[in-house]
């Protein structure tokens, strides 16, 4: 007999009690063996997510001193999105590694990064 698995189900869920509406989600992921056929009733890796920052930018409390308790003195990198149309088509057709260096030399020349 072959059993035939299903793909895993993604869901995004909202936890509603908390206080500002929209800061914690669940992040669900629902597997099962292939015996158990279109059961996908086991959590096979399910996360949180916390908005730490709203859209002003003010921190949501207690998520951000959460988060910073959490980071500690670690380094970070944030993406904000594209800026350079160049880096943009690097990334966007896979060329990762030629990609890598531009940004390199783009924060070398903007002085925030030693080479």
């Amino acid at each position: 007999r072959t059993y035939v698995a299903q793909p895993d189900i993604y869901t995004v869920e909202e936890i509603f009690d908390e206080p500002q509406p929209g800061s914690l989600w669940y992040r669900g992921i629902y597997g099962g063996p292939a015996i158990l056929g279109n059961c996908k009733c086991i959590s096979i890796g399910s996360y949180h997510l916390k908005k730490i920052i709203d859209g002003d930018g003010n921190p949501i409390e207690p998520h951000y001193s959460e988060w910073v308790r959490y980071i500690g003195g670690g380094r970070l990198a944030f993406w904000a999105g594209w800026s350079d149309r160049t880096l943009m088509d690097m990334f966007m057709r896979g060329d990762f590694e030629a990609g890598a260096r531009y940004l390199l030399d783009l924060v070398a020349q903007a002085g925030i990064l030693k080479q």
